[in-house]
């Protein structure tokens, strides 16, 4: 059993992963933390509890997370997202009480009580970890792994060089992968080869329950923003990755390698710098899996079998 607290900024792609997350047998979620990124920390806040709501998990507590990046100023993608996070959908709104607490505190509180057990998941910027190590130095000493859905290897898509989640806050990215915390590491490479087709996406959408509908509702226009973009008409499942390798990790293949983060540069801020196909490696313990590789069928298969058992 993976005992996780998620991190997450919904986020069309962040909220098909939590209806994933929530049908996986081998996942507890022990929180959620909001934080900025797709959209502002209250609109992303507001989006995490009334998802839960909506399908009938308000025992999931969520947490405020990080607000803005550490060094700089947030950077909406309202043109993929909507302003709103969830492409401008009005949802109804959670009845659960509102934590008081913070997610450092709450995160904090869970690793300790798991006695190292506990799991980060992270599908969103990198400042949530940041400020929980600043506040709590010791805190990896009781985080087993972190899973993130973030990176490039060879290239990136809010920049040439930089995946949005990393460019978001490269400062924050750089303590994560010097924390001496194994990150298990989702980039561009493999998520965007997880992707549903549009005959796939409609597949779902037509199984006609209360997810189908949903994802049908959140998916009518970044459809249209990735054809745009890439030129094909899919629906990429990047946020998915991380939360579907813990229940099916035969699906993705894998690399031990170092990755390091550019937090200065002008033109790479924000790339990741692997060496895995370098001749000269990083000195030191490797401090990252990095997954290059997704069976895409079996990949689509699973998904549309969680999101049919709704």
């Amino acid at each position: 059993m993976h005992h996780v607290f998620i991190s997450m900024d919904p986020g069309i792609d962040d909220a098909l992963a939590l209806l994933i997350a929530l049908k996986c047998k081998n996942i507890k979620i022990e929180g959620i933390s909001a934080s900025y990124g797709n959209a502002p920390l209250e609109d992303t806040f507001r989006n995490s509890r009334d998802i839960l709501s909506m399908f009938d998990r308000e025992d999931i507590k969520v947490y405020k997370g990080a607000k803005k990046p550490l060094v700089d100023q947030p950077r909406f993608p309202g043109d993929v997202h909507g302003k709103n996070g969830i492409n401008e959908l009005q949802i109804p709104s959670s009845k659960a009480p509102v934590e008081k607490k913070d997610s450092f505190d709450a995160i904090y509180s869970a690793a300790k009580r798991l006695k190292g057990e506990l799991e980060l998941v992270m599908l969103g910027p990198s400042t949530d970890f940041a400020l929980l190590y600043l506040r709590y130095p010791d805190i990896t000493k009781y985080i087993k792994k972190i899973y993130i859905m973030g990176g490039a290897l060879l290239g990136g898509n809010r920049s040439p060089q930089a995946e949005f989640n990393i460019f978001a806050d490269p400062v924050s990215s750089e303590m994560l992968f010097d924390s001496n915390i194994k990150i298990y590491m989702f980039p561009l490479d493999v998520t965007m080869s997880s992707f549903f087709t549009e005959e796939e996406l409609q597949e779902i959408i037509k199984t006609d329950n209360k997810a189908g509908r949903f994802i049908g509702d959140l998916t009518t226009n970044i459809m249209d923003f990735y054809l745009t973009h890439t030129g094909k008409k899919y629906f990429y499942f990047h946020d998915g990755c991380p939360l579907i390798y813990l229940e099916n990790p035969s699906l993705f293949k894998g690399y031990n390698c170092t990755v390091k983060v550019e937090s200065y540069g002008k033109l790479t801020y924000g790339k990741t710098i692997c060496d895995l196909d370098s001749d000269i490696k990083f000195a030191g313990k490797k401090n990252a899996k990095v997954f290059l590789q997704v069976k895409r069928e079996e990949f689509f298969s699973f998904c549309k079998d969680k999101f049919s058992s709704y």
